[in-house]
């Protein structure tokens, strides 16, 4: 009874997961170094290290999506990957602009039937402010809302970061819990 609506509210879902990600991308210039230990970083990156153009040459993302409609609880998994990377971050003393596409792969599973399409993304955004502070980089958008990557890998030539957001939701009369983690790699 609800399947349709369900998926049309992951539907909903998936296009501003879209829309996460290619903000998340510009956050993911921005970010520097994150260890597995809080305490112990092995490197700390300035925003200086972070300025100049980088390569998009890498993005995965998982997402899951649990909905709870009059009682019925019904879940979502998402996974996607990037490849034939055309894309660049440049990455200026205060802002960074995304210029370019690529292609990625989705694969959903909604009870029990799994799916899969490609899509082109084109990342041709406006440029978005910035700024590096522990090894998080912020990205903050027209409207202020700001997107954290911890930087999971930082070489000179190499920049990996990685977000990780957890998100409850009511519409009408569905609750629910949306998880998504992004990991993007950039290079020189």
């Amino acid at each position: 009874m609800y399947g349709k609506y369900i998926l049309n509210c992951f539907q909903l879902k998936k296009q501003i997961m879209k829309n996460k990600i290619l903000l998340l991308f510009t956050l993911t210039f921005l970010l520097i170094s994150c260890s597995s230990n809080e305490d112990e970083k092995p490197f700390t990156a300035s925003s200086a290290d972070i300025i100049g153009t980088w390569n998009l040459n890498g993005f995965k993302s998982e997402a899951s999506v649990i909905f709870t409609i009059d009682g019925q609880t019904e879940s979502s998994l998402e996974s996607s990957e990037g490849k034939e990377f055309n894309a660049t971050f440049v990455f200026s003393a205060n802002t960074v602009k995304t210029a370019g596409s690529y292609n990625v792969l989705y694969t959903i599973t909604s009870n029990g039937n799994t799916t899969t399409s490609e899509d082109v993304v084109d990342i041709d955004d406006d440029p978005q402010t910035w700024n590096l502070s522990d090894n998080t980089l912020n990205i903050i958008d027209d409207s202020g809302d700001i997107i954290s990557f911890d930087v999971i890998e930082f070489t000179n030539n190499k920049l990996k970061l990685e977000s990780i957001n957890n998100e409850t939701f009511t519409e009408g009369d569905i609750t629910g819990e949306y998880t998504y983690s992004i990991v993007i790699t950039l290079e020189r």
